[in-house]
């Protein structure tokens, strides 16, 4: 805490991460004897990763009813090994571990309540860094995954509750966001949209509670698009 209103959050995280996996798969080779040939493929998989992530935060809390933050944060999801296949029919092919795909996160906001804490606010805008896509891709007749690319997300968030009534409550949320990619790779060229990624999102919800035979109870429906 710097003052009663302001407060600074500070963190850091440094890992050294190592995994090794040893599997035997039992494979039938069909060939020109009717009962086929069975083989034993021993498989390997290693992988070995250090590195370190940060996160800073601002925040403001002019009052009780209301918080305004500023954060920027590092983020990772580590990677895995992965076997050489005598699936492949390519010799090239030598992807044998999956390095983490890593973020780099941009957001301000603010956390408003209103009418004695009948009614919050929260906004939110963003960007999103995503470095090091993991893909599974066929890659002449080789099924792998590799580390693939880069995309961009930038989007705004507002979620609105409201207890209207004693016994009636409204929830109401929406967001856009534009993810694209930032460079050519397996799934799909620069400037193309991030695969999977929605441009606007919309849900709302009304909730009616009440008791019924001394059992509270409770209405309610929701509508997402």
């Amino acid at each position: 805490n710097i003052t009663d209103q302001y407060s600074v959050v500070v963190g850091g995280r440094y890992f050294d991460y190592e995994r090794e996996k040893d599997s035997t798969l039992f494979t039938k080779l069909f060939t020109a004897t009717p009962a086929g040939a069975f083989l034993w493929e021993n498989r390997v998989e290693v992988i070995e990763e250090t590195g370190q992530n940060y996160k800073v935060g601002l925040n403001y809390t002019p009052n009780e009813d209301a918080l305004f933050y500023a954060q920027w944060a590092e983020g990772f999801r580590l990677g895995s090994g992965q076997a050489k296949s005598t699936g492949c029919i390519v010799a090239n092919i030598d992807v044998t571990s999956i390095k983490s795909d890593s973020t780099e996160n941009f957001e301000m906001g603010a956390k408003l309540a209103f009418a004695d804490n009948r009614v919050t606010l929260n906004t939110a805008i963003y960007q999103v860094n995503w470095d090091d896509i993991p893909v599974f891709i066929n890659k002449d007749g080789c099924l792998r995954t590799e580390n693939a690319g880069k995309a961009k997300s930038q989007g705004v968030e507002v979620e609105l509750q409201a207890q209207w009534l004693e016994n009636l409550r409204v929830d109401l949320s929406m967001s856009y966001t534009e993810a694209k990619l930032e460079e050519s790779s397996p799934i799909g060229d620069k400037g193309d949209p991030l695969p999977g990624s929605s441009d606007f999102n919309f849900s709302t919800g009304i909730q009616y509670d009440f008791t019924l035979a001394s059992y509270d109870s409770f209405v309610r429906i929701d509508y997402s698009y």
